[in-house]
């Protein structure tokens, strides 16, 4: 492999026009072609063959004179501070005057679908106001397609919400929004944060403007070409709204990455010879190996996301898996073209009193901590591990759920949550379904009579049965005490689940339940049940792809030993800031379950990030020892070579994942957080105390392969030892002269 990539490396430095030519050509094509052909992206938030989606399969199906209008729901609270009621009086007045303006909303849906009732009055103050009568909420749907575009909800409308809050706020009343009718909070821009620190690190890397801005120029590239790709994509497959934003993240991070690797690599190679096409023939063979199979090990994490069964985590991976297809291809041709283009200044203007190797008159710190942990490698071992270990101690009290409210709505869900419970805005659903009136008469009664004393059921929280107009099928809605992320609520699901399992066995109709509530727990025990496999496949695969590179199967045994170790501390530390509080980062109010899909999300990302640094650090390590340096040798020689870059990828990843932490949204604050905490775990700690302090432990035994192993894998080339064969011409040719540079 890496004959082959020096060829690619080579002939794209030298004929840099042609390839830089054709990159563009093809950014043109795909760019027209994808906005000829491509179609919406849409949301498929579905978890197939679960319980609570059939549940509410059936729902729709019995209650189509109910049906959700297609459209977005939004909720107006009021709260009366005064203590006076809001269906008397003044208060009652407003209320009117509020509903009145409302029904003025040029969105609204058709008044037979959905129409704006006074909360106050008639069978709608039963679950719309509190039973002091201070608190109460008004409904109601927008219909967004009158405004163009699925998600778009028009000035017009939100000005005539304002309006209703008005009326309500002069007449001295709390009045809160949520929905897509809330202002919308002023959101930091953390990508631009994340670039600009990114750009900061790569100018003290190379310590030069042009030579820092390559890689970000590259990675760019990589992910225009991607997302015309993934608009292609739209017309033959169902890909979510998320799947670009994903996309864009994932290839900013890892097209950065490889070209630091490639760029570096070609750095050390230019001091050893004026033949930089040689220089970057050998840089793409030898770092470009190892973005090879680093990209392969991403690809396979993202991929396997469709393992889940859950639809947008499985388009959100394949797109992402595009992206990085793209910086992989980027990085072994349009760098080395680049390369080629400027040639000799590549690295100049240099910026002066910052490191580089042309000035460089003895060892790198890199290598003097290479030798510091490989010549008492045990204490630093053991400190490393422990704190990982003591990290990951809250993730045995880990709760996964889907609540994630917006800032802008949080204020009226926390006036909601104080006066209707927790529970109010997450039901579950109880749905019977029978073949006949008397027989759905009979399973109605049954599960009325089993779901009526359960605990952890708010006062007043049993509503129903609701028949529909064919009187086959009826509807319980049960409102639970506490949120529907709570073990409470988890136990109460279980328990009516239960009761309408033996209803369904007594009287052959069928018994469901539906709603916000079990629709979480199930995501939730899906998620949870799959990990494992995912993880199998994820790690399994990439274990087989380490060891081709590698040669050992110690190695990758200790590089997923140490993932592992360094994703449990990340979740223990997310557990501990996000769900217990700690250092008072997150309000009281804003604490609660970590995102469900998160973890796994999480794992697929981090674990390529992670395989990344991992086959660059150490394939250098094996090329020194593969060409005969000794174990400690060969460790410190890579660590030296491959720490500065791998600091400068990390310290880039943590701060493009780090600026998202500052959003105002806690969901945002969290996926920030996390990516960001692995990052510094799995790099700063695994990859580079915890591995060469193990590889220097176990000495010649850490690069052990049972032969027939050995025959049975696929022998490739991947640390260029076919590229050290013809000696690169030397730097002052005493015989003939120096050589010209090409």
């Amino acid at each position: 492999m890496a004959s082959f990539l020096y060829k690619i490396g080579k002939f794209s430095y030298r004929r840099w026009w042609a390839v830089l030519a054709l990159w563009i050509l093809a950014i043109i094509a795909l760019g027209a072609l994808g906005d000829k052909i491509e179609k919406p992206f849409k949301d498929d938030f579905k978890l197939p063959d679960s319980p609570s989606v059939t549940a509410q399969n059936t729902i729709t199906e019995k209650f189509p004179e109910g049906k959700a209008a297609e459209g977005q729901p939004a909720k107006i609270i009021l709260k009366a501070d005064d203590g006076q009621r809001l269906d008397t009086g003044a208060h009652h007045d407003s209320v009117e005057k509020m509903v009145a303006k409302l029904q003025e909303i040029p969105q609204l849906v058709p008044a037979e679908r959905a129409k704006i009732i006074d909360p106050t009055t008639g069978p709608a103050a039963a679950q719309s106001m509190t039973d002091n009568g201070t608190v109460a909420i008004i409904k109601f749907t927008l219909d967004a397609k009158m405004h163009g575009a699925e998600s778009g909800v028009s000035d017009a409308t939100v000005n005539t919400v304002t309006e209703a809050k008005k009326i309500g706020r002069d007449a001295g009343l709390t009045v809160e929004s949520a929905g897509p009718v809330s202002a919308k909070a002023v959101e930091p821009p953390s990508e631009l944060i994340g670039i600009a620190v990114a750009i900061l690190v790569m100018i003290i890397t190379f310590a030069g403007l042009l030579a820092a801005a390559m890689p970000l120029g590259a990675a760019i590239m990589g992910i225009v070409v991607s997302t015309s790709v993934i608009s292609i994509g739209t017309a033959f497959l169902t890909l979510g709204t998320s799947t670009t934003g994903l996309a864009t993240m994932i290839g900013l991070a890892v097209g950065i990455d490889y070209s630091l690797f490639v760029i570096s690599r070609y750095r050390q190679e230019a001091t050893r010879t004026k033949d930089r096409a040689h220089a970057a023939g050998v840089a793409v063979g030898t770092a470009g190996s190892a973005v090879v199979f680093a990209g392969a090990t991403v690809v396979i994490a993202l991929v396997a996301l469709n393992l889940t069964g859950l639809t947008f985590l499985g388009q959100m991976g394949l797109g992402a898996s595009v992206t990085v297809v793209m910086a992989v291809l980027v990085s072994l041709t349009v760098l080395p073209a680049l390369l080629g283009l400027f040639k000799g200044i590549v690295f100049k203007p240099r910026i002066p009193l910052l490191w580089t190797p042309e000035r460089s008159k003895g060892p790198t710190i890199g290598h003097k901590v290479g030798v510091a942990l490989t010549k008492h490698p045990l204490p630093y071992l053991i400190i490393t591990a422990a704190a990982l270990i003591v990290a990951a101690i809250p993730v045995t009290q880990i709760q996964l759920g889907l609540d994630a409210t917006s800032s802008q709505d949080r204020p009226a869900h926390l006036i909601e949550r104080e006066a209707f419970g927790a529970g109010k805005s997450s039901p579950l659903i109880v749905v019977v379904s029978a073949q006949d009136p008397t027989g759905m008469a009979t399973a109605a009664k049954q599960v009325q009579e089993r779901i009526s004393g359960l605990d952890h059921i708010a006062e007043h929280g049993v509503v129903g049965p609701i028949p529909n107009t064919a009187q086959d099928a009826a509807q319980f809605l049960v409102i639970p005490q506490n949120g529907p992320s709570t073990p409470e609520t988890k136990d109460l699901l279980a328990e009516i689940r239960s009761a309408a399992s033996d209803v369904a066995k007594a009287t052959g109709s069928y018994v469901g339940v539906g709603g916000s509530a079990a629709i979480n727990a199930d995501f939730s025990s899906a998620l949870t049940n799959r990990l494992p496999i995912y993880l199998l496949v994820v790690v399994g695969l990439a274990f087989i792809l380490l060891m081709i590179v590698f040669r050992s199967v110690i190695i990758p045994l200790v590089a997923s030993i140490g993932f592992l170790l360094s994703v449990a501390a990340t979740f223990g530390a997310t557990v501990g800031i996000f769900q217990k509080g700690w250092l008072g980062w997150i309000k009281p109010e804003d604490q609660g379950p970590i995102l469900v899909f998160a973890p796994i999300f999480l794992i697929g990302i981090v674990f390529g990030l992670a395989m990344d640094y991992q086959v660059f650090l150490v394939s250098r390590m094996r090329e020194e020892y593969h060409h005969g340096a000794s174990p400690i040798d060969a460790i410190r020689t890579g660590y030296g070579a491959g720490a500065r870059v791998i600091t400068a990828a990390a310290l880039i990843m943590v701060s493009v994942f780090a600026g998202f932490t500052l959003s105002s949204e806690t969901f945002l604050k969290l996926l920030g957080f996390s990516m960001a905490a692995a990052i510094v775990f799995d790099a700063f700690l695994v990859r580079m105390i915890i591995m060469p302090t193990t590889m220097a432990l176990l000495g010649k035994r850490a690069w052990w392969i049972p032969r027939w192993l050995d025959r049975v894998l696929p022998n490739i080339d991947v640390e260029g030892e076919k590229l050290r064969a013809p000696e690169a011409p030397p730097a002052n040719n005493v015989a003939g002269g120096a050589p010209v540079a090409r």
